[in-house]
C-alpha cells in the first residue's frame, strides 16, 4: 500500500533563514507522527507545506490520500454561524447525514453551545468546534498545530482517544506539539533552527 503522504528533500527558508532542510518523510495509514521544536522552528510552516496552503522552498510533497484535515492556530469558522449550524454545513459539504454533527457535538461537550455564534466562544471551546468538524469529515490525513491549545484536560482526553480511533480506521495523524503525547508513536520530527 502507497504511504498516504511523502516528502522528499523538503526544505523551506524565509529571508535566507532556512527553518529546515532536506526533511524525508513517509506517513503510512495508521501512523502517528509528532512534530517537535521549539518556537519559531517552523513546526506550523511545515504542516502548512504539508497541506499544500504554503510551497516548500525546495523538494517536494506527493500526497496519495484523497483527504486531509488540517486544524492551525487560527480556528477558520464562520463567525456569525452558530455551532450547529457550522457543524451541520461541514456534515453537508461532507456528505454526511446530520446525526454526525449530532454525534460531534456530543463527543466533544458542545451540545449547551448549539446556538450559540461561533464568534462567542472562547479560544477552548472554537478549538473543540474545529475538531469535532475533523470527526465530521473522512480525511484519511490530520494535520494539527498544537491541538492540545486551549483545552482543558476533559478534551485533551478526548482528543487522545479520537487520535487513537483515527488510527486504528487506518487514517493517520501528523501533529505539532511541546506536550507530552501518551500515545503510540510511528515518527517523531525535531526541528531546529
Amino acid at each position: 500500500m502507497p504511504p498516504l503522504l511523502a516528502t522528499y528533500n523538503l526544505s523551506f527558508h524565509r529571508a535566507g533563514c532556512y527553518f529546515w532542510q532536506d526533511l524525508t518523510l513517509q506517513v503510512n495509514a495508521g501512523d502517528l507522527c509528532v512534530v517537535r521544536g521549539a518556537n519559531g522552528s517552523g513546526k506550523t510552516s511545515l504542516l502548512k507545506v504539508l497541506a499544500g496552503v504554503m510551497p516548500p522552498s525546495s523538494g517536494r510533497v506527493e500526497g496519495f490520500t484523497k483527504s486531509i484535515g488540517y486544524v492551525g492556530h487560527s480556528s477558520g469558522l464562520y463567525p456569525t454561524l452558530s455551532v450547529w449550524e457550522y457543524l451541520q454545513a461541514q456534515a453537508v459539504m461532507a456528505e454526511q447525514p446530520a446525526s454526525t454533527s449530532a454525534k460531534q457535538m456530543s463527543l466533544w461537550g458542545l451540545e449547551n453551545l448549539a446556538d450559540i455564534p461561533l464568534a462567542k466562544l472562547s479560544f477552548g471551546q472554537k478549538r473543540r468546534v474545529s475538531l469535532a468538524r475533523l470527526g465530521i469529515n473522512s480525511a484519511s490525513l490530520w494535520l494539527l498545530d498544537e491541538p492540545t491549545a486551549g483545552l482543558d484536560a476533559d478534551a485533551i482526553s478526548i482528543l487522545w482517544s479520537v487520535i487513537t480511533a483515527q488510527q486504528t480506521c487506518g487514517r493517520a495523524v501528523i501533529m505539532a506539539s511541546h506536550h507530552e503525547v501518551p500515545l503510540p508513536i510511528q515518527q517523531q520530527i525535531a526541528l531546529t533552527n
